[in-house]
């Protein structure tokens, strides 16, 4: 089930951005839909899911799929073994529908409106994008406030933007792992909940060589350019259309699976909870009437900053994981920007989003076999340290590389140089990728093991919070500061370049600040816990 996730994952990401860059032109939509659309949509989703969600802790089931033991991080096995989806998501179960009905109207949401998409929108888009009134309308505002507009005119692809980013965050993140954290054994979870990482990569891979084969197929020669990538857009849509029909009947089978084997004492559970929770429910709703308050256990942007200042260690925490996402988001953007200039046509920037899915998806698989290894050859502090280095290194190379053709006038469709600097930008966005997932945050997990219990639950929320939360919305708000200004991505190069650097010292500052109070220790424990695995790699003597 996880595959065909992961694989619907993969094939909505690359459409995505070719619908969204090549309607408009360029990226400088991207950091506005990200702030005015993702955004709410995320927030809305929040306020929806907390109508149905159970207290933290009341989990039903006797024993957690995850090792809740301090371990380390150097294999993918203990990766997943604390991926922070499980620990957030691994002890709660939906309020008064249960999880097991929750995921399937999830589902059913992202699936009906895929196909109103495919069936109904995409055929009609042209009577349906107000192009000519958004083209007026951004005529009399600054440059840099086209993109904005831009998602407003190309309603149908904002919209689709949102459903493909949501669909990671919930059935991935959410309901995937609250299934998982449900019916595996604890005494299973050493061997599956690795494989699900090796799953997720191969089906990252696999999603690349399919929208590589389709957008690139030139069969239909009696289409005209925009009939084919019809065609080919209704293929990648059927596809991810029937990996959604796969996740609901492998989620049927595996819960009649997990109902069989425990004789319906779950079923009984469930159904317990949901009467306590609609109990609970009804005194909330009484106590409002009542002119009272009910009572809620929030844990906001406000209470995670206070949280973050008077700990240094979260505080650490918090600057990488925000420093994390605002580089990636400047990176990104600026090489998407470039990639539409290369491949102006939907199916050609989608082909080139195929392989760099496949790339993703292999280098990301073998960093995490060699994960252990690098642990042991550059230390804690070292594999932390290395993301950050390599950001910077690759930061440094490709804006200095794109201010350069820009100040030429060479960042322009058939420019011979511009080829080799969006594949130059391709390597480094996959490698930076697959050093992040392998390397960074399982070392960046390792740092919980020192803490005190009050630091590992509330911490771990409060840096969950602020990465979510002001990483990729910081980003794409300085974007759009940058757009206002300079009106265009190329235009705003430099001052790109300057914002990721200063942003990538700061992330490094946090690893050496984190060196120097915990990684000595974490050093010691890492150690003591190889010792530990050879002894018990080691044959018995009688």
């Amino acid at each position: 089930m996880f595959y065909w996730m992961a694989l619907a994952n993969g094939v909505l990401d690359a459409l995505r951005d070719a619908l969204v860059v090549t309607a408009f032109g360029g990226a400088e939509q991207i950091p506005y839909l990200t702030v005015y659309a993702v955004l709410p949509a995320s927030l809305t989703f929040v306020a929806v899911f907390a109508k149905f969600r159970t207290f933290p802790g009341a989990s039903l089931r006797p024993a957690l799929a995850f090792n809740p033991r301090p371990r380390r991080l150097s294999t993918s096995s203990d990766a997943f073994q604390l991926h922070p989806d499980v620990a957030l998501y691994g002890t709660t179960l939906s309020q008064r529908w249960g999880r097991e009905k929750l995921f399937y109207i999830f589902l059913a949401f992202f699936m009906t409106f895929f196909a109103v998409f495919t069936l109904v929108l995409y055929p009609n888009i042209d009577a349906l994008h107000p192009t000519a009134f958004g083209a007026s309308v951004a005529a009399g505002l600054p440059a840099g406030l086209a993109g904005g507009v831009a998602v407003l005119t190309n309603w149908v692809y904002s919209l689709f933007y949102v459903a493909s980013e949501m669909w990671g965050d919930v059935m991935l993140s959410l309901l995937f792992w609250g299934m998982a954290n449900e019916t595996t054994r604890l005494e299973d979870a050493g061997i599956i909940y690795p494989l699900l990482g090796v799953g997720a990569n191969v089906a990252q891979a696999s999603s690349g060589v399919i929208v590589r084969w389709v957008s690139s197929y030139g069969g239909w020669t009696h289409l005209t350019a925009k009939e084919a990538w019809s065609v080919k857009l209704n293929i990648l849509m059927s596809i991810a259309f029937a990996c959604c029909v796969g996740i609901g009947l492998t989620h049927a089978y595996i819960m009649k699976r997990a109902h069989d084997a425990d004789g319906g004492k779950q079923y009984d559970l469930d159904q317990a909870a949901a009467l306590k929770a609609r109990e609970d429910h009804a005194k909330d709703q009484a106590r409002v009437a009542a002119g009272r308050k009910p009572k809620k256990d929030k844990t906001g942007l406000i209470d995670a900053l206070k949280f973050v200042a008077r700990t240094p260690e979260v505080l650490c925490l918090a600057v990488m994981s925000i420093c994390q996402g605002l580089s990636s988001i400047l990176f990104q953007v600026a090489w998407k920007g470039q990639l539409r200039i290369l491949h102006p046509e939907p199916h050609a920037y989608s082909a080139f989003m195929g392989d760099v899915q496949l790339g993703s998806g292999c280098l990301t698989c073998f960093l995490m076999i060699m994960a252990p290894w690098l642990f042991k050859t550059l230390g804690w502090a070292g594999t932390l340290s290395v993301t950050p280095k390599f950001s910077a290194i690759a930061g440094w190379s490709f804006f200095g590389c794109s201010i350069w053709l820009a100040s030429r006038g060479m960042l322009v469709h058939g420019a011979p140089l511009l080829t080799y600097l969006a594949w130059g930008g391709a390597v480094l966005y996959v490698m930076e990728r697959a050093a992040k997932f392998s390397l960074f945050k399982p070392a960046e997990e390792m740092v919980y093991i020192t803490l005190d219990e009050e630091s590992k639950t509330k911490g771990k929320a409060a840096v969950d919070v602020l990465g979510a939360q002001v990483g990729k919305t910081g980003g794409s708000m300085l974007q759009q500061g940058f757009l206002l200004f300079f009106g265009t991505i190329v235009a705003s190069l430099p001052l790109l370049a300057a914002g990721h650097t200063s942003i990538v010292l700061l992330w490094l500052w946090a690893v050496r600040r984190l060196d120097r109070m915990h990684g000595a220790e974490l050093e010691r424990v890492h150690a003591r816990l190889d010792d530990l695995d050879e002894d018990a790699a080691s044959p018995a003597v009688a």
